[in-house]
């Protein structure tokens, strides 16, 4: 293994890449200020030898670079060509960096590997969640503003941010708002929604389970079930309405408990499959349809 770490700048070249590969070592990059990956790189031979990248301020590289150690990245700033190198350029005249400082700039526009699950925290921000091919923007106020770490489980913590994450479909999803704004759109088997103070629109479908767990928030939206599945539901003081989509195959069972609530559900129903509602209500309002 070989190990680079607490530098200010390091540049990957082909012929390191070529060396690593002849010498069946592996790479690891920690703590580097500006990362430069050579644009005559092959992104197949640079995943081959990274090992890990973390906590590097700039990567500078082409799209496909980013896309192959998309896996082997943490807590990385940003990474790309056109702002990687502007913030280089920036560097050479630190006034400009302060005199910006109140405003959101682009910390993460890059292609992303496709997860199969993904955990995001999301405080005082907005997020928007689509269905696509995988890309990740986000805009801060500062660095320190975002983590962001990639791979099969992905993970997303945004403070005071805007964020826009596309994805295929994706196995689970698990969302944590905090006084924030949230649009999802996806095709995704498990989902899970905690929000406090933030109002959510959802439209999930292929859905197998959803979990939702509301204070004093509002969630509004629809959810498709083509095979029936479990839908959990915590409301505390919060505003819940709700469209399912469900194929006429597909019976409903409920079981709620409500207090101080106003509640309309759909009827129970036979069906060949089911769709079971668990709703625990206290001072709110849930409303579902089909």
């Amino acid at each position: 293994m070989v190990e680079v770490r607490d530098l200010g700048f390091y540049e990957i070249t082909p012929e390191l890449v070529k060396s690593l590969k002849d010498n069946k070592s592996r790479l690891r990059i920690v703590r580097v200020g500006i990362l430069k990956i050579d644009d005559s790189v092959n992104p197949e031979d640079l995943k081959d030898v990274i090992d890990e990248i973390n906590s590097v301020g700039v990567i500078d590289c082409s799209p496909k670079c980013s896309i192959a150690i998309s896996s082997k990245l943490s807590n990385v700033g940003l990474i790309g060509q056109s702002f990687a190198r502007a913030i280089q350029e920036s560097l050479k005249f630190p006034f400009n960096i302060y005199t910006t400082h109140n405003k959101k700039f682009t910390v993460f526009d890059s292609p992303i590997q496709t997860p199969k699950s993904c955990e995001i925290e999301v405080d005082g921000s907005d997020l928007t969640i689509v269905q696509g091919e995988p890309h990740l923007k986000v805009e801060c106020h500062s660095l320190d503003d975002v983590e962001i770490n990639l791979g099969e489980k992905m993970s997303l913590e945004i403070d005071g941010c805007d964020a826009v994450l596309s994805l295929p479909n994706l196995e689970r999803l698990d969302v944590k708002i905090n006084v924030s704004a949230v649009n999802v759109s996806l095709n995704v088997k498990e989902v899970e929604i905690d929000a406090d103070g933030s109002d959510a629109n959802i439209n999930i479908t292929s859905c197998e389970k959803a979990e939702i767990d509301a204070d004093a928030s509002s969630i509004k939206g629809r959810i498709n079930f083509p095979t029936g599945g479990i839908l959990d539901i915590d409301n505390n003081a919060s505003t819940i309405r709700l469209t399912l989509d469900l194929p006429e195959n597909v019976g409903i069972i409920n079981d709620v408990r409500s207090n101080i609530s106003h509640v309309e559900l759909p009827p129970i129903r036979q069906g060949e499959k089911k769709l079971k509602i668990n709703a625990d209500v206290n001072a709110g309002e849930l409303i579902i349809k089909t």
